[in-house]
């Protein structure tokens, strides 16, 4: 074990002279253990939530502090994955604490999870206890509550002098959603005097005419888009604009191409791991300089890779490679456009992959893990197009439900910055389906 710690100590000291700190934590695989969710004992390693408040009322924002107490372990790593009901608490935002002070990965918000990755370096363990993250929600229903935030299964501690995961205790939260009880009207008491009264001359009631319904106009942020199999840039804040009345959509309903057989048992041949001094992000380096991003700390460990194994570029050598924009799983024909800000989309025909421009030849193929791992980007719009679309599987086909209002589009807990650009192509592939209201 000394010879481990060594072995550590020397690479910090390497990683520092380059200006880098990813590879500071402990380079052994971990083993994942089961952990009990009720009372720990002295010595424990102990994840607990401390809410602002465990009774807000609906539509009120509130904080829950994530919080670690090390017991007697020197910790390197923390990978949080935080469980949810999100038809009754919505996520704004995941803010890293003071408690570990490098952030890997994340932080990440999809449906009815969370999740970050946070480490230290192995000369300098963290112990005691602390914040790791603050969760700010929103109780936007009483449906499913009382609601219980908890750890996922997948929840990670690494200890600099330990090949497992040292989580001994994970404990859940409840959350009881309120609403706002009414006070009661006094009935006033009817008076016996009587007033003679002339018989009233009808008045009509005005009618209330209706405010047009603002729906964002989403500006394109350039970085990747089109040529790269659909979408890679991301749209700023919207502008609200007048939503003219919709009419019945006419878009046909295309014919499914199949996409080529014969996908390869085999991945795509791996010759290293490369990250760049600028940013704490991992890449595998497939065949051709192709940059395969390692999304999460769980994926590098169960893909057998050890940090060891990572070499440090500078910025500059990032023009000697390209992004692995087009992938699969292993023995899975479903080709999928990955963005640059890191998520999924399936190309559900053969026109829209050719579409954009891309060859059967780039497609990469990695493990079915690499692709579970990769959140989904399901936020399209079209060009020149103000209409946000929400994109779904219904019976193993692809649809496209417009989303019709900036409250709906709030209230569904979507991001504007998931959304991405496409074609005409593309956006014509998929079916309209019920919108979103």
């Amino acid at each position: 074990m000394k010879k481990k710690i060594g072995i550590i100590i020397v690479l910090f000291m390497v990683s520092v002279a380059a200006g880098s700190y990813f590879n500071l934590i402990n380079p052994t695989k971990w083993v994942s253990i089961s952990y009990n969710k009720g009372r720990a004992t002295a010595g424990d390693t102990v994840l607990s939530f401390q809410p602002s408040t465990s009774s807000p009322l609906i539509n009120e924002e509130f904080s829950v502090s994530i919080n670690i107490d090390a017991g007697v372990k020197n910790l390197t790593g923390v990978e949080l994955h935080i469980h949810f009901p999100a038809v009754t608490l919505q996520p704004i935002s995941l803010i890293k604490g003071s408690y570990m002070p490098i952030e890997l990965v994340g932080p990440s918000i999809s449906g009815d999870d969370a999740s970050m990755t946070l480490i230290a370096s192995p000369d300098a363990p963290k112990t005691g206890s602390g914040t790791l993250a603050v969760l700010t929600m929103k109780a936007i229903s009483t449906t499913g509550s009382p609601a219980q935030i908890s750890f996922s299964p997948s929840t990670l501690v690494l200890d600099r002098d330990s090949d497992v995961n040292v989580l001994n205790s994970a404990q859940p939260i409840t959350i009881t959603v309120r609403t706002v009880t009414p006070t009661p009207t006094a009935t006033p008491t009817a008076t016996t005097s009587v007033t003679p009264t002339t018989t009233p001359t009808a008045t009509a009631i005005p009618t209330a005419t209706p405010t047009p319904i603002a729906t964002p106009t989403a500006t394109v942020i350039s970085g990747g888009g089109g040529g790269g199999g659909g979408g890679g840039g991301y749209v700023s804040t919207p502008i609200p604009t007048k939503t003219p009345t919709p009419s019945p959509s006419t878009s046909p309903t295309p014919t499914v191409t199949p996409i080529p057989s014969g996908t390869p048992e085999s991945k795509t041949v791996s010759t290293g791991l490369v990250r760049f001094s600028d940013d704490p992000k991992v890449f595998e380096v497939l065949v051709g300089n192709k940059l395969n991003w390692i999304p999460t700390l769980s994926v590098f460990n169960q893909l057998g890779f050890s940090w060891s194994q990572v070499k440090i570029l500078s910025p500059s050598a990032r023009s000697s490679y390209i992004r692995a924009k087009l992938m699969r799983a292993q023995n899975d024909s479903k080709t999928y456009y990955i963005t640059e800000g890191g998520l999924k989309r399936w190309m559900n025909n053969s026109e829209v992959f050719l579409s954009y421009g891309n060859k059967w030849s780039d497609v990469v193929v990695v493990s079915p893990l690499e692709i579970n791992a990769i959140a989904d980007n399901n936020l399209i719009r079209g060009p020149n197009d103000t209409k946000i679309y929400k994109l779904e599987i219904q019976n193993n086909s692809v649809i496209k439900r417009w989303i019709k209002t900036v409250d709906a589009f709030s209230r569904n807990g979507f991001k504007w910055n998931q959304i991405a650009p496409v074609n005409t192509t593309e956006l014509n592939a998929y079916p309209l389906g019920a919108n979103i209201e």
